[in-house]
């Protein structure tokens, strides 16, 4: 398995794995700025990896719902994946426990609003082992909860 550019939590964990070869984790995008124009920079940073051979891909999407320039061209990279192979795989994850959004609301940079779909980073890589040899669009299970229960429970590692 070659992860691309899979630097985070996620890549790290699923960089241990042996075997696969011939599958590429496409795992890179700015996922901290959201505006426009960073995120068409990503789109077209995948357009030139994939103009190189490739074996199978399994591309990193996500499934949050908020339209924003972030969401669309997440969207647009998972058509541009699939249209590259039939037997690529796009799948799309929750918030993944680590850090990111949950370090933000536990140290008050974000406000907990709504609910949060959440895996674990155990789970995410146990989901993407086990989905290797399947192709289109899949999303990982998760878990719900509402942001500010959660802001609640991680009040807890405090004490």
């Amino acid at each position: 398995m070659k992860l691309i550019n899979g630097r985070g939590q996620l890549g790290e964990m699923l960089s241990q794995e042996e075997g696969h070869p011939h599958i590429e984790v496409y795992h890179t995008w700015d996922f901290l700025d959201k505006s426009a124009i960073t995120q068409a920079q990503e789109v077209e940073k995948l357009r030139e990896y994939l103009k190189g051979n490739h074996g199978k891909i399994i591309f990193i999407s996500t499934t949050t719902k908020q339209d924003s320039p972030y969401l669309q061209c997440k969207m647009a990279a998972e058509k541009l994946v699939l249209a590259h192979s039939t037997s690529n795989l796009v799948i799309r994850f929750p918030a993944i426990i680590g850090k990111g959004v949950f370090t933000g609301l536990r140290d008050g940079v974000l406000k907990p609003y709504g609910s949060i779909s959440y895996v674990s980073l155990k789970e995410v890589r146990d989901f993407v082992l086990s989905s290797i040899e399947r192709i289109g669009i899949i999303e990982c299970p998760s878990w719900q909860v509402s942001a500010e229960t959660l802001v609640e429970i991680m009040e807890f590692s405090k004490i």
